[in-house]
């Protein structure tokens, strides 16, 4: 939980409380392989999509998992996603997802959810410049493309130096977004 008092010459703000979930609840239920390990990387997006709708699911509508991912991972942790698609199966049937990384970006970015991101990368030049302002830290990564033949974007977790599975595609980066959970 994080506590903001804005105070402006005589005028101070009653205390505003963002409540963020524990860094361990996203990252327990983040769907990955080889967790914890040299390996890590993200569980395939079809074996994502199946275990949310079944079989047959529409493929043509869910291909990249990316902000399934974090969706998923954010509702493990007990945070109510505002999702376009409902969960037809599993552990979270009848739960919302977010299947865009932009629209997860904008949904984060809520005042009523997490708000402004804790540290903006705009047009990063080389890894370096992500790596720089976000070392060890540990959080949801949201990256804005550059290229929209490419992809809207990508989400997913960024810890020990990097995205999980090194997915930080950096150089497709219009803008990097980082909400920091402790």
């Amino acid at each position: 939980m994080i506590d903001i008092i804005v105070e402006v010459e005589s005028f101070k703000s009653t205390s505003l409380q963002i409540n963020r979930p524990k860094w361990t609840d996203v990252y327990k239920n983040y769907p990955k392989i080889n967790a914890g390990t040299l390996n890590e990387n993200d569980e395939p997006a079809v074996a994502v999509f199946r275990k949310l709708f079944g079989e047959d699911y529409d493929r043509r509508i869910f291909i990249n998992a990316c902000a399934t991912r974090v969706s998923i991972a954010l509702l493990g942790a007990n945070i109510k996603v505002k999702g376009d698609f409902v969960i037809q199966k599993g552990k979270y049937k009848g739960k919302g997802i977010i299947t865009s990384a932009i629209k997860l970006l904008k949904w984060l970015s809520s005042d009523l959810v997490f708000g402004k991101a804790d540290i903006i990368i705009n047009s990063p030049s080389c890894f370096n410049d992500v790596y720089l302002k976000l070392k060890e830290k540990k959080g949801i990564y949201i990256l804005e493309s550059n290229n929209y033949r490419w992809a809207s974007g990508h989400a997913t977790l960024w810890y020990n130096g990097n995205a999980i599975g090194k997915h930080n595609y950096w150089d497709h980066a219009k803008s990097i977004h980082f909400w920091e959970l402790k």
